[in-house]
């Protein structure tokens, strides 16, 4: 079992609560290579929400605004593969399945994973 948390050692762990959430990590994609990415906040991952149900492309929204290397952006890049907006690009580079499977790596990065909770029995009287 588990050991219940004090506030005491909440405040002790503050700044590495802070820092896990700037945290940048790499994945390696099978066939096209490793990428750096920076963890998703709550904020992103509502807004991908609202993106895909407009356009259809919310796992591409999540992995064009947390790919950290390469810059999406870069203009040489985007130009490059004839496109105008990093999520055109983000549909050049990956195929659709990766696609999904990328985005749902970087979203456990920010905890939307099952296995990281785990439930503890009640104390018994």
């Amino acid at each position: 079992m588990g050991k219940i948390m004090t506030a005491k050692e909440l405040i002790a762990r503050k700044v590495d609560f802070e820092k896990k959430k700037e945290e940048v990590f790499s994945l390696d994609v099978e066939n096209v290579g490793t990428f750096k990415f920076k963890i998703p906040s709550k904020s992103l991952i509502e807004d991908s929400t609202k993106f895909d149900e407009k356009s259809g492309a919310g796992d591409e929204y999540i992995i064009s605004e947390t790919m950290v290397e390469p810059d999406l952006s870069n203009k040489e890049l985007l130009e490059a593969y004839g496109v105008g907006t990093k999520i055109e690009l983000v549909q050049q580079i990956f195929l659709p399945g990766v696609v999904a499977t990328l985005s749902r790596k970087i979203c456990e990065k920010a905890g939307y994973e099952e296995q990281v909770i785990k439930e503890i029995d009640t104390l018994k009287n």
